[in-house]
């Protein structure tokens, strides 16, 4: 790949059913071009991306602006990063299926409908760069428990949010340990195994919160309720996997 349309928020199957585009759509737009959603896409380069567990960056040369992305349970944040001179633009897609909720660093200063979402104009920096953090999250429940989610797991700045994640990631993949002088082989080995954990995913939210398949909301407490459940033979090979090393999780997710 060498061009990115847009960062996707949730419901990221990995390939199956619907493919792994995503829905809650973001993504920084040149104000230099015109904008069609579905067609506007922006060239990139992999040696300008950092890919970690719970976190991503990328540089757009177009006009070097950077997006960084990191996350939590059941929230996420962006920071752009816009140079000097560059006017800051960002598309918004909400059509996920969830109430989302979206808070910014900053007051934008229009709000212009294109089709399938909108573009939100802010005012450029005065000198040096533009930075805008955008804190996201989305519930099946409602409005309110989406921004719930956001006070209670984004409560810290980005690079804060960053390390806690980083560290919550090195905790659940150091379950297994390797005897390997191979980086290559440790770095595919630990891949995989941070793989197999993406899915399925909490779609309960921090006050135990989460609507069923009757369309009802419901409550649990003291444990995570999961979906995205993958209509794949997962029971022959994941499942057995995280009764093995995540046996808790495991637990959390046959009671969904």
């Amino acid at each position: 790949d060498n061009v990115i349309y847009y960062f996707s928020c949730l419901h990221h199957n990995s390939g199956f059913p619907g493919g792994s585009a995503g829905s809650l759509l973001v993504m920084p737009v040149d104000s230099r071009e015109d904008f069609h959603t579905g067609q506007y896409k922006r060239p990139f380069s992999h040696q300008d991306e950092i890919a970690r567990p719970g976190y991503y960056s990328v540089l757009f040369r177009d006009n070097n602006t950077r997006v960084e992305a990191t996350a939590t349970t059941r929230a996420g944040m962006f920071r752009f990063t816009f140079p000097a001179g560059v006017k800051p633009q960002l598309f918004i897609n909400e059509n996920s299926g969830a109430y989302a909720a979206l808070r910014f660093s900053g007051p934008y200063t229009s709000k212009d409908s294109v089709k399938g979402g909108y573009l939100l104009n802010f005012a450029p920096a005065a000198t040096g760069t533009k930075v805008i953090l955008l804190r996201i999250s989305a519930s099946r429940v409602s409005k309110q428990s989406a921004e719930r989610n956001i006070t209670v797991e984004l409560n810290k700045g980005f690079d804060q949010l960053r390390e806690n994640t980083r560290a919550a990631w090195a905790k659940a993949l150091s379950v297994i340990d390797i005897a390997d002088s191979s980086e290559v082989n440790k770095t595919n080995f630990y891949t995989a195994l941070y793989h197999a954990c993406l899915l399925p995913w909490v779609i309960s939210d921090v006050e135990g919160n989460y609507r069923g398949a009757d369309g009802k909301v419901h409550t649990v407490k003291g444990r995570n309720t999961y979906g995205g459940f993958s209509p794949w033979d997962t029971f022959r090979s994941l499942h057995p996997l995280l009764s093995l090393l995540y046996p808790d999780k495991q637990r959390e997710m046959m009671l969904s």
